[in-house]
């Protein structure tokens, strides 16, 4: 038997940074296949016919980009999109998997539903559902029978739990920029005058959503408002967003948080006099920086698993995907710039005190960036705490490390904010 020969050719080729398009699935056709591409400056769903190299546009949301596959656990077709504005949606292109999920949707209002799972004959389905006031919840349809079943839930200790609900919010930037965020406040307040935790997202190139949020559960459940903004650079609301980010980590991204933070104050939902920044990852260096470029907002600060040094991490990231070409991408070449936008060699202009917090076994960002701002701190004089926990990894994953987070977290924050 003689093996079949393939021809290989270029489609398209592009430089770190500069993503032509994403390869989603196959399309209707065997020379064909779905891609997502920039559509007026937002991910959009095209067929990219693989002979002619056309695209036709399938599907395009005209504020948010189109987010992730939809496959139909039966089969593993493709059968729509995701995209998220303040709440998540979705786009259902396949008449079958339509139905279901309106059926779906129509049991569990007012959640972001998926179907995760199905028997072989389509007849029951398990859903993973999920709020802003509890963790998921597991169900199984049954649509011969046309009932709906719990049968699980992520973390049955919070079932019936007054957890706090978290509405979106548009806030007023630099330059009248409307940043998108969302606030939560805790449980029976009057939303005035409250102490808060101002918590921006790690990535830099992520965004938050509507949903349970275990972190901001707890803040919330110790009497603190909790405001997470998706400043310019996360990722979701088109090409510009993203891209303004870029070369802009101590800068526009830091300040658009800033700004977020005195909206918050003026608006009379935080107390001025009682306001804590806290974040993981580049939010842990969110945190670091956005004290260092306004010293006098915040009256405490938390990084865990943060950043403090934009040269070292330069040179540390270059080991993930895209290498250095990538990083230089979207941190940037400027040896000076990266030093300044280094929260560690401007801890002197730190004012308020500081908590560190970092996993042993951290690979994402490593132990040594925590223990070099601590060095500093302590150099300058500045109050600073540092807790290692052995063994943690970059998410603190497991029970023990999120218990001893937690733990410092609460004290520490009680401590700063009476």
């Amino acid at each position: 038997m003689i093996a079949a020969r393939y021809t290989w050719r270029v489609l398209a080729q592009w430089k770190p940074g500069e993503i032509e398009f994403n390869f989603v699935g196959f399309g209707s056709s065997p020379t064909t296949v779905l891609i997502s591409a920039n559509n007026n400056g937002r991910a959009a769903i095209f067929e990219l016919d693989l002979v002619k190299g056309e695209r036709q546009l399938l599907f395009a949301h005209p504020e948010v980009d189109v987010g992730d596959s939809i496959e139909w656990p039966v089969d593993g077709r493709l059968v729509g999109f995701t995209f998220r504005t303040d709440r998540f949606a979705r786009k259902i292109f396949d008449p079958e998997a339509a139905e279901v999920y309106a059926t779906v949707d129509a049991s569990l209002p007012d959640s972001e539903n998926h179907i995760i799972g199905a028997s072989r004959d389509a007849k029951r389905f398990l859903i993973s559902s999920r709020v802003d006031t509890r963790p998921n919840h597991y169900f199984l349809l049954n649509l011969d029978q046309k009932q709906m079943q719990r049968v699980g839930s992520a973390n049955p200790e919070l079932d019936g739990a007054p957890l706090a609900a978290m509405k979106s919010v548009k806030i007023k930037g630099p330059d009248g920029v409307m940043l998108p965020g969302y606030l939560t406040v805790p449980v029976g307040s009057d939303g005035k005058n409250l102490p808060m935790v101002v918590y921006p997202h790690g990535g830099p190139h992520y965004r938050d959503s509507w949903g349970f949020d275990p972190v901001v559960q707890f803040m919330a459940s110790r009497g603190y408002a909790v405001l997470q903004v998706n400043f310019r650079g996360s990722t979701g609301y088109g090409d510009d967003w993203y891209r303004a980010g870029f070369q802009n980590w101590g800068t526009v991204m830091v300040d658009d948080i800033n700004a977020s933070t005195r909206w918050a104050i003026e608006s009379g939902i935080a107390d001025a006099k009682r306001v804590c920044i806290v974040g993981w990852s580049y939010g842990g260096y969110a945190a670091l920086m956005g004290a260092i470029r306004d010293n006098t907002l915040y009256r405490c600060v938390v990084s865990i698993a943060g950043v403090s040094d934009l040269t070292s991490m330069e040179r540390e990231d270059a080991r993930f995907q895209g290498g250095r070409a990538a990083v230089k991408a979207t941190l940037g070449t400027d040896s000076d710039e990266l030093k300044a936008g280094s929260p560690l060699r401007a801890a002197d202009r730190m004012k308020a005190p500081v908590l560190l917090i970092h996993g042993e076994d951290d690979v994402v960002v490593v132990q040594d960036q925590s223990k070099r701002m601590a060095h500093m701190l302590d150099l300058a004089k500045k109050k600073n705490e540092l807790m290692i926990i052995k063994d943690g990894d970059h998410s603190l994953s497991r029970f023990e490390w999120r218990q001893a987070l937690f733990t410092k977290l609460e004290a520490f924050l009680a401590a700063n904010l009476n």
